[in-house]
């Protein structure tokens, strides 16, 4: 998978698993102590997390950060 696909990958899959919950972006951002304009950038591919926020992603949508990064 090319760095481009995994960016796409990412950004769905975080986008997928959110509105699966019933969260906004507001609420993620909430959970993961963010601003709601980083998840806004992590769903649009503006902006990548560091690896510290793809934990908190990954806790709080109820995932693995491979899954969210297309590993599995």
């Amino acid at each position: 998978m090319t760095r481009l696909q995994r960016a796409k990958t990412f950004r769905s899959r975080v986008t997928a698993r959110r509105t699966d919950l019933g969260m906004t972006q507001a609420q993620l951002a909430q959970k993961c102590g963010l601003h709601p304009a980083a998840i806004s950038h992590f769903e649009t591919g503006q902006r990548r997390p560091c690896i510290e926020n793809l934990a908190r992603l990954a806790l709080e949508l109820d995932c693995t950060s491979d899954y969210l990064i297309g590993l599995r």
